[in-house]
């Protein structure tokens, strides 16, 4: 018969940790995790995390049929250990990612937002990182423009240059025009005919311009708070309808800390 091993934990004495899959082999990447310290600490919090949920598939019953969703459950053994290793108030800074792929309408428009707020957009890291932790805030972000054409193929022959802005108050709504879009304070434009290497924009938040977010709502727009922001994009016209032009990586810089 296999032991589970017990681990101590300064904050909670000995705590038994028992592995969601029944078995010691899943609790060894949490092992050594008392050795570490920083962005090392919580990239090992993460991996024993992942090694330890369960991915509940629930029915959903709608008018127009059934439907399946799934849900992420930690161990709480595991997440109890985890959390005691992050000190209150102490902060710890993460870089999350998402990727997207940008299309034309059928009318050939290609103008919208890619929202930064963990309540919108999908970051693999973020179910355990708002288990792990009780407030956000972001401190900055990157987009990252990779054209999905060949150069000198027809489909890269935009009419008018790229437009990129942060919108540092927009939680996901789309801008109205490429207009709206060039004229926010930080907007930035590319050729995207001449796009052979990425595109890459930047943007800082002032700590102090930002408030701490609870991680269960991730933003606040007034006053600014959390990981509320945009990054928009537009372009005249384009001409194709429903190609995808860009692949795009955004970044977002995050600290988190835990409460007293």
């Amino acid at each position: 018969m296999v032991k589970t091993p017990e681990i101590k934990n300064p904050n909670q004495g000995l705590i038994s940790r028992r592995s969601a899959r029944g078995t010691a082999d899943g609790l060894l990447p949490g092992l050594s995790i008392v050795r570490c310290t920083g962005r090392a600490l919580l990239e090992r919090a993460l991996c024993a995390l992942e090694n330890t949920k369960t991915i509940l598939h629930t029915e959903k019953k709608t008018p127009s049929g059934n439907s399946m969703e799934d849900s992420i459950v930690f161990n709480q053994d595991v997440l109890a250990v985890m959390r005691g290793l992050f000190g209150s108030s102490k902060e710890y800074r993460f870089q999350m990612h998402f990727v997207s792929a940008l299309t034309t309408t059928a009318g050939g428009a290609l103008l919208g937002t890619l929202s930064l707020s963990p309540s919108v957009s999908s970051y693999a890291e973020w179910t355990a990182l708002a288990a792990l932790f009780d407030e956000v805030k972001a401190y900055g972000s990157s987009v990252t423009f990779l054209s999905t054409n060949a150069p000198g193929s027809a489909t890269t022959a935009f009419e008018m240059p790229m437009t990129i802005a942060p919108n540092h108050v927009n939680l996901s709504s789309a801008p109205g025009s490429t207009l709206a879009v060039v004229r926010l304070a930080e907007s930035n434009s590319f050729n995207s005919t001449l796009c052979v290497k990425p595109y890459v924009q930047h943007a800082e938040y002032r700590d102090s311009e930002r408030l701490w977010c609870i991680t269960g709502t991730p933003y606040s727009q007034s006053p600014l708070g959390g990981c509320i922001g945009t990054w928009d994009y537009g372009n005249h016209s384009v001409g194709g309808g429903s190609i995808q032009y860009f692949s795009v990586i955004v970044r977002l810089f995050i600290k988190l800390r835990c409460r007293a």
